[in-house]
């Protein structure tokens, strides 16, 4: 393996332990859609752990960088990454 991310195409917020039903509330009051987004956690569960997995760097890099295209070609509202460690939440703000 080269790099994995486990992500989901969800259609609501059940099973998250960070529930987002105020930012799906505000897009629907502005006539967005907020669902889909996609999603990489695990359910029910608030662990820190890694999802950008990949032998480097660079190669997480370049994880991100398909997570927002495929962000873009879905046309999801958004991309979750719940519960990153502190080196990834860095590179992904």
């Amino acid at each position: 393996m080269i790099a994995a991310l486990p992500l989901y195409m969800k259609l609501h917020s059940y099973g998250e332990y960070v529930f987002d039903w105020a930012w799906a509330d505000a897009y629907e009051r502005n006539g967005l859609k907020y669902y889909p987004k996609l999603l990489s956690e695990i359910p029910f569960i608030p662990v820190t752990d890694g999802r950008l997995l990949a032998l480097d760097d660079q190669k997480r890099a370049a994880l991100m960088a398909l997570l927002q295209s495929l962000r873009q070609e879905t046309q999801t509202s958004s991309a979750h990454i719940l519960y990153p460690p502190a080196d990834q939440a860095s590179a992904l703000q």
